[in-house]
């Protein structure tokens, strides 16, 4: 049976901000989170915070401490999201039209 509820596996949920407010926590309070990961992922994960001597949770946390994000938050790793174009008669328009064209505006 096939999972249907959500995102598309690898793409973010959209519509809902994070339910907790985590300014109103003290720092060392921990969220609970819901993680589902593909078999394969899994069982690496799982090996991986046991060759380690910590529980899958540490592991995770781990991982995202280490994570080098760039000045926006965006993991240095990740792709950029393509740019959107702009709406027709916006100030990007003529530009955008130009090239398209082949030529400069």
């Amino acid at each position: 049976m096939a999972d249907t509820l959500g995102a598309k596996r690898g793409r973010r949920q959209r519509g809902k901000a994070p339910r907790v407010d985590v300014s109103s926590l003290p720092d060392n309070k921990p969220i609970a989170t819901g993680l589902r990961l593909q078999p394969a992922a899994y069982q690496k994960a799982h090996r991986a915070a046991e060759a380690a001597g910590i529980s899958l949770n540490a592991y995770v946390a781990a991982l995202v401490e280490r994570d080098v994000v760039d000045g926006d938050g965006r993991p240095v790793w990740a792709p950029r999201p393509p740019a959107a174009d702009p709406l027709p008669g916006s100030e990007e328009e003529p530009e955008r039209h130009a090239r398209r064209q082949g030529r400069a505006a």
